[in-house]
């Protein structure tokens, strides 16, 4: 585990007895439908994820410009940052939804 996920954990760790929140690791075990297999809970999760839209494909618009061209209105199609295999963090909300907070990966 590296050091910032080892950070992020110990800082969610230590909120957890008023929070209520216990972070878990899992494994990316299918992107599309997003699909999730927690160490502490043993079976696949798909139903409820919360994920940052950074870590799915999406486009944005916006303008591209540099010295050489000039591209206003642009579209611009960012791909997923999670594939199968994955290592992430997740954390139990309300029993029905798991937030997914970050990808960590081995040092």
């Amino acid at each position: 585990m590296s050091a910032e996920a080892a950070r992020i954990i110990s800082k969610i760790s230590g909120r957890k007895q008023t929070s209520g929140f216990e972070p878990m690791l899992g494994t990316v075990s299918a992107v599309s439908p997003l699909t999730v297999k927690f160490d502490d809970v043993g079976f696949d999760v798909s139903a409820g994820l919360l994920v940052n839209s950074l870590f799915m494909g999406h486009k944005r618009k916006g303008d591209i410009t540099s010295p050489a061209m000039n591209l206003p209105d642009s579209e611009i199609e960012f791909k997923g940052g999670l594939s199968a295999g994955d290592r992430v963090v997740g954390v139990a909300v309300g029993g029905t939804h798991y937030v997914i907070l970050c990808k960590v990966v081995s040092t």
